[in-house]
């Protein structure tokens, strides 16, 4: 068929993907997240398509998710080729969830196709199966213990991993399953330090403004937790911001603009978080206050 034949192809790991990834990984990463230029990425049309094709014509699911399993089920398989897969039924999940067929199996083709590629030596893969389970993050889970093995794994890929493409896609899709399982955020609670801290590195070396909001969404979910880490924070982000502010291409480069105002956000977030903490809001304010000297020093566009 047209989807197997044309449009599965070009949602593979390709060689110019595995090119980029090896020699700049953080612009492998730009070239991912970037939404302007989306429709230039070829895998992301493809997607598009699949799913417009599978909303109009019922026999394509079916069809598309016999040949997925298949490749999925195949330990020969190419690598490759499993992350076409993958990305095949991750961008079919809001459908896959519509529809209680599927919707029933999805946990079990999670926990038998996803979770053990969460621990691939391909980075490529762990990347894709994060994003995977990002997508189907609303998914209701019948058993407990498949829920806390997906939180462990992704924790484990954001927090231990060396690959800075598979941290980023690990710290979102913490995030959207914190945000839409009450258990999940529960059972992230004793790390939430770690992985605020990991969360805070990663932004550092990437700049990446899609993470900003993960922090932003994790603060607002873990308010109680914040007093222990909010100043600690607050300086870590304050430090992001005094470099993005005095990095030579800030006059040029738009995304600098956004990954600046997106701090200001957070830390603004952070403040509202612990208003009623006088003593932590007293040493917020000192560090607010450096911040403020930058920006009017060099005032940020989009702020006037």
């Amino acid at each position: 068929t047209i989807c197997q034949e044309v449009i599965f192809p070009l949602m593979c790991y390709k060689d110019e993907d595995e090119r980029v990834w090896q020699e700049d990984p953080y612009e492998y990463i730009r070239m991912k997240f970037n939404l302007y230029d989306d429709y230039a990425l070829p895998a992301t049309a493809a997607q598009g398509l699949l799913c417009k094709t599978a909303h109009k014509r019922k026999e394509v699911l079916p069809q598309m998710m016999e040949f997925c399993l298949q490749i999925l089920m195949d330990p020969s398989a190419d690598p490759r080729r499993k992350d076409g897969a993958l990305h095949c039924i991750g961008g079919l999940a809001e459908l896959l969830m519509k529809k209680q067929m599927y919707r029933e199996q999805m946990e079990l083709m999670l926990q038998n196709y996803v979770f053990p590629l969460l621990n691939s030596p391909m980075g490529y893969l762990r990347a894709r199966s994060c994003w995977v389970l990002h997508c189907f993050s609303p998914l209701r889970f019948h058993d407990e213990l498949v829920l806390r093995n997906a939180l462990e794994l992704v924790r484990r890929d954001l927090v231990e991993d060396k690959e800075m493409p598979v941290k980023v896609e690990a710290a979102i899709a913490l995030q959207a399953m914190i945000s839409n399982q009450e258990q999940a955020k529960l059972y992230i609670q004793p790390y939430i330090r770690q992985v605020m801290q990991e969360l805070l590195h990663v932004i550092k070396e990437t700049e990446n403004d899609d993470l900003i909001n993960v922090i932003q969404k994790m603060i607002c979910e873990y308010n109680q937790e914040m007093a222990a880490i909010a100043v600690d924070m607050t300086q870590n982000l304050a430090g992001i911001f005094t470099r993005v502010l005095q990095s030579d291409e800030y006059e040029e480069n738009e995304d600098k603009t956004v990954m600046a105002l997106g701090i200001l956000s957070t830390i603004d977030t952070i403040l509202t978080v612990m208003e009623d903490h006088k003593e932590i809001t007293q040493q917020l304010e000192g560090i607010c206050l450096q911040v403020i000297g930058l920006v009017l020093q060099k005032p940020i566009i989009g702020m006037a």
